[in-house]
């Protein structure tokens, strides 16, 4: 063969090569990540409600600014690290690498007395949390000039506060459907209606959620939070259909995390009472 023929054979070959290694990186070195990825990932959630400064308010619900100080500095001292749900369902869909010892702080309805007393510990501390709001109680304290450390809600302005600092993550807890009594608990479907019409019902509430917080921050929930933890045979359906890629359980067990998205849905957590702290409910996770 000619030096030229040879040369021509070599350039192609080389040509080739380059160009299944640009075009195989896409997929070859994801699915490699994948399979040098720990199979399953062990995430500590936590979830917390109101934190008021009367130690009298103490409760099922309710602890007080020093107490959550103390989960904090137990959770830093034992080398762990706050994720979000973004950085959760990242790891879960791709693959993104998460902290050692990764913890999830999740407060639920948005109170302000989380932006009085637990978003200042947030920054002093340089943690993260998730922040899940009634979305109609944010419009409606947003009206109003009544931030009482006891039943207010939060404000779009500390919401976009909180959120710009990078700190804090909203999510959706229902537009306004955070009902103890019948005849619906919180999202569950009644006993009296038919699945298109939870379909209906739900899901509008739910959608008004999303475009109002969207609406108002520039940024759309990816995770619904359970009022309750309250959920029906057909919620996850629902769910899916919105465009939610997790949901918040209540459940107090280890969140387990694979690959598999199936464990994004109802991520268990801790309910942190003025009885069990931290340190309680998390002694012996790390073991």
């Amino acid at each position: 063969m000619a030096w030229w023929k040879r040369v021509l054979v070599m350039a192609l070959a080389a040509a080739l090569l380059l160009g299944a290694v640009w075009w195989g990186s896409g997929r070859i070195l994801p699915a490699m990540r994948q399979l040098a990825a720990p199979k399953e990932q062990r995430l500590a959630v936590l979830m917390y409600h109101g934190v008021h400064s009367d130690p009298q308010k103490a409760g099922d619900y309710v602890i007080t600014p020093q107490a959550l100080e103390q989960d904090l500095c137990f959770l830093q001292g034992q080398g762990c690290h706050t994720v979000t749900m973004r950085e959760v369902i990242a790891y879960v869909r791709d693959g993104a690498p998460l902290p050692e010892k990764p913890v999830m702080l999740t407060f639920d309805d948005g109170y302000y007395n989380n932006y009085l007393n637990a978003y200042p510990l947030l920054q002093k501390y340089g943690m993260k949390a998730v922040l899940s709001i009634i979305v109609g109680e944010t419009d409606k304290y947003s009206s109003l000039d009544e931030n009482k450390e006891s039943y207010s809600h939060v404000t779009w302005d500390m919401v976009n506060e909180m959120r710009e600092s990078g700190l804090v993550e909203i999510q959706n807890h229902t537009y306004n459907l955070h009902k103890t009594g019948a005849p619906r608990r919180g999202a569950a479907q009644r006993r009296d209606e038919t699945t298109e019409q939870y379909f209906a019902a739900v899901g509008a509430d739910l959608q008004k959620a999303q475009d109002r917080i969207e609406e108002m921050t520039g940024c759309r929930p990816d995770t619904f939070t359970y009022p309750f933890g309250s959920y029906s045979r057909h919620s996850q359906q629902l769910l899916e259909q919105l465009g939610f890629a997790a949901s918040l359980g209540v459940e107090g067990k280890p969140c387990l995390l694979t690959r598999d998205p199936a464990c994004l849905i109802r991520i268990p957590r801790y309910t942190r009472t003025s009885q069990k702290s931290a340190e309680e409910l998390l002694s012996r996770f790390w073991d």
